[in-house]
């Protein structure tokens, strides 16, 4: 079976999690167990990226259909590892010096949508579609994210944007190890 990376899916067709997906939870982390996977599953991501000698990180099955007017792949199975990638390859981008942002441009992710309400959606579209100002006092991303002019007050209230700046910064503080 081919190897295929995130970057390589998301080019071909676009990812659309759909209206009928649950919240993204994985960044939650409320629980110790949730924490427990959270940190299992993004040091799995991380030295897969990061291991000289790195391989493959399988995701077992991620499975869906592709949508006959928008050709994305709707997951069926596998939203919540889509978004941790996409938030994940955000995150290396924010954190990349401006010669590597100018090798690999934010719109390369830019066929993610997640539209499970509309805030949702347009929390990630403009996430890659913007790039963060400073902010004053910004201790992490997830801070200078809250600070944008486009970041909208209602966006603190809605359970999936929450979770993707809770799994922001927690890549953040992980990848800074």
């Amino acid at each position: 079976m081919a190897t295929v990376t995130f970057e390589s899916f998301i080019k071909e067709q676009g990812i659309e999690i759909p209206a009928i997906q649950r919240d993204y939870v994985q960044g939650r982390g409320f629980t110790i167990e949730e924490q427990d996977k959270r940190e299992a599953f993004v040091t799995k991501l991380i030295n897969a990226i990061c291991s000289e000698t790195s391989k493959p990180c399988h995701l077992e099955f991620i499975y869906g259909s592709i949508n006959a007017v928008s050709k994305n792949f709707i997951p069926l199975d596998g939203q919540q590892r889509l978004t941790t990638l996409f938030i994940l390859h955000w995150v290396v981008w924010n954190m990349s010096s401006e010669d590597a942002k100018k090798t690999y441009p934010l719109d390369k992710i830019s066929g993610f949508k997640y539209e499970t309400r509309l805030s949702s959606l347009s929390f990630c579209q403009n996430i890659v579609s913007r790039e963060l100002l400073h902010v004053e006092g910004a201790k992490n991303i997830g801070q200078k994210l809250k600070g944008q002019p486009w970041f909208s007050e209602d966006w603190k209230y809605d359970p999936t944007i929450i979770a993707m700046i809770s799994m922001i910064n927690f890549i953040e503080e992980k990848l800074q190890k």
